[in-house]
């Protein structure tokens, strides 16, 4: 099929990239000439594990084009998907502002076509948005009639960064929301390559399943990290060793078998960030509360993600003997995870003020993050970026692993030889398992 791709964003390269090596014609559209630039080129703007192969690879096979002309890329498509963003708002309500102009424009370059089109919503948008907002946009902006002249569905993303080429090629389920019969039959054409079950549901269902799976995720990570706080109370509790335990209750896993996608978010940690959980979960408690029933769940679920963070520093601040004054403590990690130079809602943008308004001087690494990193937090007094680990450690009081790379796994020499005192804050457990008897090893969540 040919399908158009607009919002060259997270979600829109690796759909755009993944379509094309599924067989389609892809044009990816977004209104910033770098990044349409640089996807024509087959070089993603974003990091992320295996995209600059899949990308450059189907822009060679001319599978993949990129253009800023949303009209010139919707007149021919068969499909049209819509994966912009949707923020939050200061209040934590959802943006829809940009779902909203986009499906203005897409009417409008379908006004004067011919022949079924199916307009499929990728962007994450609570339940209601695609048949009160998007339809009626499309409809008004092209004189035509969905379910006639165009076709509507909404298949949620279910992208994990730092493996969403993987868990785009090997998805364990697509997501139909349709609007009718017709519509969802085409959208499963598009997906059928992947040979994953096809689930088909309503508009709504489709969109509230994507909050639901989110929202989930995140009470995990933020009850795992209530449950630590509770460990650490009691020398010799290990809050990974108590959720592990859990894990192989029936209820959680049918066959008693822990597995490694809930013992990924049964964790103890510095918080959730991302572009996704924050955002989802703060958008859905906000759209409970205007419903007039609320949502105390998940209001409590991002109150523990706030407290995490706090904990972290406190933690840090106990390892300096009560207080971070003066001392020097070397960052580790600025992504909000591996494998990404995401930094958005990384715990590392909260951290990082908390201990220089506690008088500490921060330098911070990231493999990949730091440009990132350092463009939104700013010039800062006492705030320097390393271009190593091991550059930041030099002469540290006091390590934070706040992003569980790898390259921060270095060895207890290491740790000794560079810092000032080998005291270590393993907010990722990143350490858990290696010897690290004599250097002082702070884990969350171990008493």
């Amino acid at each position: 099929m040919k399908i158009a791709v607009i919002g060259t964003g997270y979600v829109g390269t690796v759909t755009g990239a993944c379509l094309a090596k599924l067989g389609h014609e892809v044009v990816c559209v977004d209104s910033r000439e770098a990044v349409v630039k640089m996807t024509a080129e087959g070089k993603p703007h974003i990091s992320e594990p295996g995209l600059a192969e899949v990308l450059m690879a189907a822009v060679k096979s001319d599978k993949l084009t990129a253009t800023t002309d949303l009209k010139a890329a919707c007149e021919p498509a068969d499909a049209v998907l819509v994966c912009v963003g949707t923020p939050s708002r200061q209040d934590g309500s959802i943006d829809l502002s940009q779902i909203e102009a986009v499906s203005g424009q897409i009417g409008a370059a379908i006004a004067k076509t011919t022949g079924y089109k199916l307009v499929i919503i990728r962007s994450t948008v609570l339940p209601g948005t695609t048949r009160k907002l998007v339809l009626p946009a499309i409809e008004k902006a092209s004189g035509k009639k969905a379910g006639k002249d165009f076709g509507l569905c909404m298949t949620p993303e279910f992208l994990r960064e730092g493996n969403a080429v993987e868990d785009f090629a090997n998805a364990d389920r697509v997501v139909i929301g349709e609007l009718d019969a017709k519509s969802g039959k085409t959208a499963e054409e598009i997906y059928a390559p992947l040979k994953a079950p096809m689930l088909h549901y309503g508009l709504e269902t489709a969109e509230l399943i994507k909050y639901a799976a989110n929202s989930l995720f995140a009470t995990l990570i933020s009850y795992s990290n209530e449950i630590a706080r509770v460990a650490e109370k009691h020398p010799g509790v290990d809050a990974i060793e108590v959720l592990k335990s859990v894990e192989f209750d029936r209820r959680i896993t049918s066959d008693g078998k822990p597995t490694l996608g809930w013992t990924s978010y049964l964790r103890t940690g510095a918080g959730f960030g991302g572009s996704c959980f924050p955002k989802d979960v703060a958008a859905l408690a906000a759209y409970a509360k205007e419903a007039g029933f609320g949502a105390p769940l998940l209001e409590a679920v991002l109150e523990e993600n706030a407290r995490a963070r706090k904990a972290a520093v406190a933690l840090a601040q106990k390892a300096c003997g009560g207080s971070l004054a003066g001392k020097k403590v070397a960052v580790l990690g600025l992504a909000f995870k591996p494998f990404t130079d995401d930094v958005r809602e990384s715990a590392s943008l909260y951290i990082i003020p908390m201990l220089l308004a506690k008088e500490a001087t921060v330098v911070a690494a990231d493999p990949q993050a730091q440009a990132n990193g350092a463009r939104e937090l700013g010039a800062q007094t006492n705030l320097s970026f390393a271009a190593t680990p091991q550059a930041a450690l030099t002469g540290a009081d006091v390590a934070m692993i706040l992003t569980a790379w790898p390259e921060f796994k270095l060895p207890q020499d290491e740790f000794i030889k560079l810092m000032k005192t080998p005291v270590i804050v393993d907010c990722r457990r990143l350490l858990d398992g290696a010897d690290y008897s004599k250097a002082q090893v702070f884990p969350i969540g171990r008493g």
